[in-house]
């Protein structure tokens, strides 16, 4: 069993924000921006660089972001893991939605949770309901 955290301390300016990613060895590192943990750090620069091609202006939009950098870091890890990496049944390497739906043909599931920038409410966090989330996965894979 392997631990890795992230946390996060959300400001009002998006500029603002640090995220802080804790290893189980005590390894730490923070950023400002976005935050991602994934196997390898390869993957989760690749994440990050997806989280930062567009700035999402709804909360929908944010959560097809977060499937996508998710995708992308999850792929990358793979490949970095097993040389020459994942391919289908043509031999060619795995696209970041085709990972995806391997790692849920698998038994893998997606959970999601948000901090809310803007909230009347004292505590931020909200997981994401399920009918949202499959919504959200459909609009990356099948479109």
């Amino acid at each position: 069993l392997t631990l890795r955290a992230l946390f996060a301390e959300v400001h009002d300016d998006a500029s603002e924000d640090v995220f802080c990613s804790l290893n189980f060895d005590g390894e730490y590192r923070f950023s400002k921006g976005s935050g991602i943990i994934a196997g390898v750090r390869s993957a989760e620069e690749l994440g990050k660089e997806q989280l930062a091609a567009t700035a999402p202006a709804t909360i929908d939009e944010a959560i097809r972001q977060g499937i996508l950098a998710w995708s992308v870091a999850y792929n990358a890890m793979r490949h970095a893991r097993k040389p020459g990496g994942e391919v289908d049944a043509n031999g060619e390497r795995l696209t970041p939605e085709a990972a995806y739906k391997l790692a849920i043909s698998s038994g893998m599931s997606v959970e999601v949770a948000l901090l809310l920038r803007t909230s009347s409410r004292s505590i931020r966090f909200e997981i994401c309901d399920t009918a949202r989330l499959d919504s959200a996965i459909a609009s990356v894979l099948f479109n």
